[in-house]
């Protein structure tokens, strides 16, 4: 047998042997990183928000001093 035979062989009696196991395990470790990552959405979520509204005030006070001006002929005129 070559490597690759034996590697194809040992997978499958492992896969065998843990087929019932793996089933088992694999939903309560969904369920946990399905949680986990609820979570974190939710601490992202919040995070987002306050930045948001700090980006909005920031935009606001920039636009506020802002003076915009345009010109014709012999007048400067302020927007």
């Amino acid at each position: 047998m070559g490597n690759k035979d034996l590697n194809a062989f040992f997978l499958s009696r492992l896969g065998a042997a843990s087929k019932e196991s793996y089933h088992e395990d694999t939903y309560p470790n969904l369920l946990h990183s399905y949680l986990k990552f609820d979570d974190e959405m939710s601490v992202i979520s919040v995070v987002w928000r306050d930045s948001h509204q700090l980006i909005e005030q920031y935009n606001e006070e920039q636009v506020g001093g802002f003076k915009m001006y345009f010109y014709t002929d012999n007048a400067v005129h302020q927007i």
